[in-house]
């Protein structure tokens, strides 16, 4: 499967007071947090006002990537709660596809990184597996 080429698709599926969103990541930075004006709102009164920020990054094979940090983009402002991803208090993490953010009691992200074949080039019907996300995003399943 060499020279095959992805398009990464990066989702945030956030769980808050108001129920589920999904946001699709495409753009370089995002403000997380409780106020208005925040790119990803989180509906909570146990959120900051500007409680993280996602930035997104390149490595050097070309593979795009998210980053979150706790509070705002310069580290000057903190959120008051923290962050919490997979268990472990945080204040920076390279994003991975499952990843659980919990931002307070209730109210959390889980951060998708799906890979969609943009070349099939040099590759086998065998080798190809193609992710399928229902409607409402409940689960992520395999399709051969």
């Amino acid at each position: 499967m060499n020279n095959q080429k992805y398009n990464l698709d990066h989702v945030l599926l956030v769980e808050d007071d108001k129920g589920k969103t999904e946001f699709f990541l495409t753009e370089n930075i995002y403000s997380i947090g409780r106020a208005p004006k925040r790119d990803i709102r989180i509906y909570s009164p146990f959120v900051s006002r500007y409680h993280a920020t996602l930035l997104r990054h390149q490595n050097e094979q070309s593979n795009v990537y998210y980053e979150i940090i706790d509070g705002d983009p310069m580290g000057s402002m903190l959120s008051s709660n923290g962050l919490m991803i997979n268990g472990h208090q945080v204040y920076s993490h390279q994003l991975k596809h499952g990843d659980k953010i919990v931002f307070g009691p209730a109210v959390f992200a889980i951060y998708h990184n799906l890979h969609r074949l943009v070349s099939r080039s040099n590759l086998n019907e065998e080798e190809v597996d193609t992710l399928i996300i229902d409607k409402e995003m409940k689960k992520i399943r395999s399709n051969e």
